[in-house]
């Protein structure tokens, strides 16, 4: 009997173990100038759908329109797939989810100056 009481304790307190990580909100990415986001999953979802709208203005043979379109469509698709940010970083394999938050504004900030320059014609 009193091995069926601990049992029973160990499973409670397994529970609450799980229930704690699974609540488990980031204090620090760790990586200096790169503060934790408040709702990083939406604004990366949010940040793939723009640059999958601006990279339109690249003709679709262009390679780097279709290198960025297959990896924020997967991004993408990985964000809507999980909601668990651990999971989506562990995924994706790039690091800390507002890691991946930075490459996306980059490349947002890259896709007028690609296009304005007409990149992907030969001089």
């Amino acid at each position: 009997m009193f091995r069926n009481i601990v049992k029973i304790a160990r499973q409670q307190n397994n529970r609450q173990i799980n229930n704690y990580f699974s609540t488990y909100t980031k204090q620090t990415t760790g990586l200096v100038g790169l503060p934790v986001q408040s709702e990083p999953r939406e604004k990366l979802m949010a940040a793939c759908e723009n640059i999958l709208t601006e990279v339109q203005g690249i003709p679709e043979d262009a390679t780097y329109r279709q290198n960025v379109e297959a990896i924020y469509k997967y991004r993408l698709q990985v964000c809507k797939d999980q909601t668990d940010i651990k999971q989506i970083e562990e995924t994706v394999g790039l690091g800390h989810i507002e890691e991946l938050l930075s490459m996306a504004n980059d490349e947002l900030s890259l896709i007028p100056k690609y296009v304005n320059g007409r990149m992907w014609e030969e001089p």
